[in-house]
């Protein structure tokens, strides 16, 4: 009833730093990190509580004082008018470690995209966004969540999407593309961006979705237009349409 430990493996000791005699002068909760320990008595009041969680996750706090991350499975029984609380714990340190440095990957990657100068452009095997970056919100003026969700085609030109369809099968096929794509603004003004998309194959081969990085050359176009109607208007049409025929044979 007082926690007293009673029973435990060598790999216990092993792990805390103490020794058997250690052990014996200590109850279980001795052995939780302090604010762990305190959690539990203001929850449940003791360990041997028939309402303690079965499965828990804790810090065992070892000799030399570090505090090193458990696993622990439990049960409480009774025992003739006494109550005993077994449990198996499983040190999972490495999987912690793994866990930190996937944040830590995770967090990196995700300032490494938030800041890219391309836009960046996520979509799932159906073709519907699940995520894009700032830079693409800043390009078409909308937000995130009025993006997310929707497919690729709801941002585009109409005149753009029979093409898109074609793009589609190339990359349900494996096929990688770099292409020009005519988009249309919140506010409805057009831009144009230069498209570099490759699929997402899964181990089997099976698709599983498309990653695109978008370059805004509207400038670019709106330059070249600015550039085609000023020869227009010196050369004329006919002129155009000479000259046009003249360097196709060449």
């Amino acid at each position: 009833e007082n926690e007293q430990l009673i029973r435990w493996n060598r790999n216990l000791e092993q792990v805390t730093g103490y020794t058997t005699y250690d052990l014996l002068r200590l109850r279980a909760t001795d052995l939780m990190a302090e604010d762990e320990r305190d959690c539990i008595r203001q929850k449940y009041g003791t360990i041997l509580n028939e309402q303690m969680p079965g499965l828990i996750e804790t810090r065992i706090l070892t000799k030399d004082g570090r505090k090193v991350p458990f696993l622990i499975n439990g049960v409480t029984t009774t025992i003739g008018d006494r109550k005993y609380r077994v449990s198996l714990g499983v040190d999972i340190s490495k999987r912690k470690r793994a866990e930190r440095l996937l944040k830590t990957s995770e967090e990196k990657y995700r300032r490494i995209v938030e800041t890219a100068n391309e836009g960046i452009w996520g979509m799932d095997r159906d073709f519907i966004t699940t995520f894009v970056n700032q830079k693409i919100t800043d390009l078409l003026g909308y937000s995130e969540t009025e993006i997310v969700g929707k497919h690729f085609t709801e941002f585009m030109h109409p005149d753009e999407r029979e093409d898109n369809s074609l793009r589609e099968q190339n990359r349900r096929n494996g096929k990688k593309e770099t292409y020009e794509r005519h988009l249309v603004r919140k506010d409805g003004r057009s831009c144009w961006v230069w498209v570099s998309e490759t699929p997402q194959m899964g181990a089997e081969g099976a698709f599983e979705g498309s990653f695109a990085m978008l370059t805004d050359i509207t400038k670019r176009r709106e330059a070249e237009q600015a550039l085609r109607a000023l020869f227009l208007s010196m050369v004329g049409t006919t002129g155009y349409e000479s000259l046009k025929k003249i360097t196709e044979n060449l």
